[in-house]
């Protein structure tokens, strides 16, 4: 993680399925090494990590559930920001990603696949 990183944001999304949006997470402390198993689905939770809108229309995890067929990719992109955006109280993949223009110095991604059968 490069030495300059304030915060770390989090988006989870579907692009088999238009783009569909699992999770928004973002304020994570880059001295962070993992998120809690279950976290609540609230917006505001301890230690100043945040929880945007899913494409559920829900805060916080959505977990996948892809129709019968072929396997949908989850790509998980965490963002690695030299500054903490100002964001609306009601933020969303959109928001984030435009409102972290201009702050991000690094980016992972991680693609997951999963089916139904």
């Amino acid at each position: 993680m490069p030495e300059e990183t304030e915060s770390l944001a989090l988006i989870m999304d579907d692009p088999d399925a238009g783009n569909f949006t699992h999770w928004v997470v973002y304020n994570i402390s880059p001295e962070e090494s993992g998120l809690a198993e279950g976290l609540p689905r609230e917006q505001d939770l301890p230690g100043g990590l945040h929880q945007g809108k899913n494409s559920f229309g829900t805060i916080g995890y959505g977990g996948p559930c892809p129709p019968r067929g072929p396997a949908h990719h989850y790509i998980f992109h965490l963002y690695a920001l030299n500054g903490t955006p100002d964001l609306p109280a009601t933020v969303d993949q959109a928001v984030l990603e435009e409102e972290m223009q201009g702050y991000i110095i690094a980016e992972g991604v991680l693609v997951g696949t999963y089916s139904r059968r």
